[in-house]
């Protein structure tokens, strides 16, 4: 199992530097930058990571919002008061009936891909974000579900029909009426963080959000595009094709850039970690987006993730799953072994070797060999000495 553990992937991770040298030049002088906009706040901390209980045990009550009409929802919606926490797929038959005519559509010229929604049967939660507290101190709220708990409307979500909400802002926004003084406005997607985990992603985050707090939005593993990326569709897009998955990601991304606030301009994302084994799909719904893939040194990474027993471990809960992710078994046949192993006796630290390797892959993959060379590799080793500097 040492060659599960990703240093090949390494050595072509080092390779791929040289191709992206420019972008990554443009990156440190970024990072150098915040050196002197936050060297008299508090500083950043990797463990800053304060646990907050989950808020999600109401959901779809409405909680402060229960006496709105769906109509007043989706204005507030509109007026970008609400926002997008969460999407989820209700009706499963609707979805897959819609990408097949959506397939159909794709060979019609005249097929309006903007303007039409391609799929249905999604349904969108949505609350009201307090940006105050993450951009007050992101190291208090590192993570979406930190915001999500210190935001009181976020106690019960507003259930809304995905497609229709973003139709809806779609016309809204494309409506241009000089008597109507509107605030609203589509933030710029500046840049997507992927990572492997523990491997310094949230420090990356943060310094994004620290760099101009008033102008930037950063959304830090927050749950809907990484669910558009793999779980709407399934993990190999048996329920949807990977169109419908680039355009749900589109949608989702396009939602959560509304901003009725003028001081902000930017807004960033930092996916799951899960999100990095389908990179191409957001290459596919954002070809022209810059992103990061930030890395580690495996051993470093199993000795995080297995700290507190294998049953914690995160790259381990897939092992106990019924049917095991069709990544695993892809990288453990690629690697040589039996294509009739069972995985599941697999030890802790060999399946999360193997959990690792899926990820990082398929960044080496897309960063070698993608469409669009806007990849850049970080490695975590790297980060605190720019900083220091």
């Amino acid at each position: 199992m040492k060659e599960n553990n990703g240093h090949a992937a390494r050595r072509a991770l080092s390779r791929r530097v040289g191709i992206v040298l420019v972008s990554f030049a443009v990156l440190l002088a970024i990072l150098l930058a915040v050196k002197s906009h936050v060297r008299h706040k508090k500083p950043f901390s990797l463990s800053t990571r304060p646990h907050q209980p989950s808020r999600w045990g109401t959901r779809g009550r409405g909680g402060s919002m229960a006496y709105l009409s769906e109509a007043e929802v989706l204005e507030d919606i509109l007026l970008a008061k609400l926002h997008l926490v969460d999407i989820r797929v209700e009706d499963a038959d609707a979805l897959q009936k819609a990408s097949k005519a959506s397939v159909t559509a794709d060979s019609n010229t005249s097929y309006d891909h903007e303007s039409a929604t391609p799929y249905a049967g999604i349904t969108g939660f949505f609350c009201t974000l307090d940006w105050s507290v993450h951009k007050l101190d992101p190291a208090s709220t590192p993570m979406f579900r930190d915001l999500t708990a210190k935001s009181a409307s976020c106690d019960g979500p507003r259930k809304m029909d995905l497609g229709k909400v973003v139709q809806a802002a779609r016309e809204r926004d494309s409506d241009i009426n000089p008597r109507r003084v509107s605030s609203v406005h589509v933030l710029n997607l500046a840049a997507v963080v992927f990572h492997e985990s523990r491997c310094g992603s949230t420090l990356v985050a943060n310094i994004l959000a620290g760099m101009n707090p008033a102008a930037h939005r950063v959304y830090s593993e927050s749950p809907p595009p990484l669910h558009a990326l793999k779980t709407v569709c399934g993990e190999d897009y048996s329920h949807c094709a990977k169109t419908i998955s680039a355009r749900i990601l589109r949608d989702v991304v396009y939602l959560m850039s509304r901003s009725n606030d003028l001081k902000e301009t930017r807004v960033f994302f930092k996916v799951q970690s899960l999100g990095s084994r389908n990179i191409e799909v957001f290459q596919q719904a954002f070809p022209a987006t810059p992103w990061l893939f930030v890395y580690r040194d495996p051993v470093e990474i199993l000795m995080s993730q297995l700290a507190n027993g294998p049953r914690n471990a995160n790259c381990v809960r897939p092992q106990r799953l019924h049917t095991q992710p069709t990544s695993v078994h892809r990288v453990w046949q690629h690697r040589g072994s039996s294509a009739t192993t069972n995985l599941k006796t697999l030890s802790p630290e060999e399946y999360c070797a193997v959990h690792l390797a899926t990820i990082t892959e398929t960044a080496v993959e897309q960063l070698q060999y993608g469409s669009q060379l806007q990849g850049v590799p970080i490695n975590y080793a790297s980060l605190k000495p720019m900083l220091l500097k």
